[in-house]
């Protein structure tokens, strides 16, 4: 839950709409850069379309996505990735 108000508050500050987006959040190790680190990875996506189950580009009734990558050792976002 840490991880995720850490991702959601700079969420926040992009102004949108969090009803407009579907949430997710694994753990993972992040051997490439934090050698072998935990990491909480934490995506807003933007909602599909009624009737869309899956698809690209157009599919997304709010077009982008942001990804979080938040440090399980630091409690801060160690990198962000974003799709428009």
């Amino acid at each position: 839950m840490k991880a995720l108000k850490i991702a959601y508050d700079e969420f926040a500050k992009s102004g949108k709409d969090i009803q407009d987006f579907t949430l997710s959040i694994s753990k993972e190790n992040d051997k490439t850069e934090n050698h072998g680190n935990e990491v909480y990875v934490v995506t807003f996506m933007g909602k599909l379309l009624p009737g869309k189950t899956r698809g690209l580009g157009t599919a997304n009734w709010i077009p982008g996505s942001v990804t979080y990558f938040v440090s399980a050792e630091k409690w801060t976002i160690t990198k962000e990735q974003g799709v428009r």
